[in-house]
């Protein structure tokens, strides 16, 4: 796949997201945002706070990378590091696997306001003018620096791609509260 080719999939995957949320859950009442389906399991803002967390991270390391790029378009194959397949995969939302959280990405088991969606979906729009800017760069040449493991680096089409994923397990999993919440049956834990 060609580098342009990815980061215009990117744009449309994350104008969905903004669609998604827009349309499923900024309407959606205080306490239906917090409501959780279970013990030990988040509630639909807990989905997007723990997201908000990472895109605090990433989103000034993709800025700091795209600053330091050339300025000359490229389109060339995409190139994965090894650290970006493997997170790119366990992040992917067919992968069922449960995937452990850092505890400093953990969100608060607090109350959470809808100010949590406004900072989400301000993000998403910082995460479009960022594709916007790697059009005209060698993406994946400039690298990021993973949250975990400051040494680790991933490019940066695969950073965006990285985020990308992550925010579309999240959304599908905000969307399985949702489901959860207003079905008439118990929620089971899994």
């Amino acid at each position: 796949m060609k580098t342009t080719q990815l980061l215009t999939t990117l744009k449309q995957q994350t104008e969905e997201i903004v669609r998604t949320v827009e349309t499923k859950f900024a309407g959606l009442p205080d306490d239906q945002l917090n409501a959780k389906p279970g013990p030990g399991r988040w509630s639909i803002l807990e989905c997007f706070e723990h997201l908000n967390l990472y895109n605090q991270y990433y989103l000034t390391a993709l800025e700091n990378a795209l600053s330091k790029s050339s300025a000359a378009a490229y389109n060339q194959d995409m190139k994965y590091t090894w650290i970006g397949k493997k997170s790119i995969a366990m992040m992917n939302p067919s992968n069922k696997k449960k995937q452990k959280t850092f505890r400093k990405m953990v969100p608060s088991t607090s109350r959470l306001t809808r100010d949590v969606l406004a900072t989400f979906l301000n993000d998403q729009q910082r995460i479009l003018q960022l594709i916007d800017r790697s059009f005209s760069v060698n993406a994946t040449r400039s690298v990021v620096p993973v949250e975990f493991f400051k040494l680790l680096k991933m490019n940066i089409t695969e950073t965006l791609e990285f985020v990308i994923v992550h925010e579309q397990r999240h959304v599908l999993q905000a969307e399985n509260v949702l489901k959860l919440n207003t079905s008439s049956e118990p929620a089971l834990s899994v």
